[in-house]
């Protein structure tokens, strides 16, 4: 004999399911793209730090056709919000390291102690927000917290050389075409710290 549905329990099995279906949206196959694309990132910052504009190029390319194809995979329902800032995130560091890279090449700009220690803190974060993607719940508020405080640190030196570069009377062009790269710099950490947020908020909440 069938057992009789109660009614009265069908808001907490429709809240169950609705927990089970967010707890699902980041497939662990999702997961590595967004952790392999995190990487390419990483390697496209190493690729500016050692003047290769023309790998530089190829990869942002290989990095933005994955973006779309993993775009078309998503499903953009109810939890669409945090999948969106990863991927515009990711989109458009991809997009900014590609003017950067090519900034420096055209003017012939090499990198200075604060360009270099400012590139090698980008490739660090990427590295960091790779591991927050398919870390276990163990540690995510640290890791988080850490990748947050290499950004934060980031933008405050960024800053500062803008101001100084602001101030130098001597080089005015070389400054001028500095600063542009430090606010193209200063975006892709903010973006950073939008994909720091979305995947805690994905994985953790």
């Amino acid at each position: 004999m069938p057992l009789a549905f109660d009614l009265r329990l069908w808001p907490a099995k429709m809240n169950i399911l609705k927990n089970l279906n967010f707890l699902l949206i980041l497939k662990p196959k999702n997961k590595r793209t967004i952790k392999r694309l995190l990487f390419l990132l990483a390697k496209m910052t190493k690729e500016i730090l050692y003047g290769k504009d023309d790998a530089v190029k190829i990869l942002a390319l290989r990095l933005n056709k994955d973006i779309d194809v993993l775009n078309q995979k998503l499903s953009f329902k109810k939890y669409n919000a945090q999948y969106i800032q990863i991927t515009k995130g990711l989109k458009d560091i991809s997009d900014l390291l590609g003017s950067i890279s090519f900034e420096m090449s055209f003017h012939k700009i090499h990198c200075n102690t604060i360009l270099k220690t400012l590139v090698i803190d980008l490739e660090k974060t990427f590295i960091m927000l790779s591991n927050l993607t398919v870390s276990g719940k163990q540690t995510p508020t640290a890791l988080t917290a850490k990748t947050k405080q290499i950004i934060v640190k980031a933008i405050k030196e960024i800053r500062l050389a803008k101001i100084d570069a602001s101030n130098e009377t001597n080089n005015f062009i070389e400054n001028l075409k500095c600063s542009s790269i430090y606010d193209k710099m200063e975006f892709c950490f903010l973006a950073a710290d939008d994909i720091n947020k979305a995947i805690f908020e994905i994985n953790y909440h």
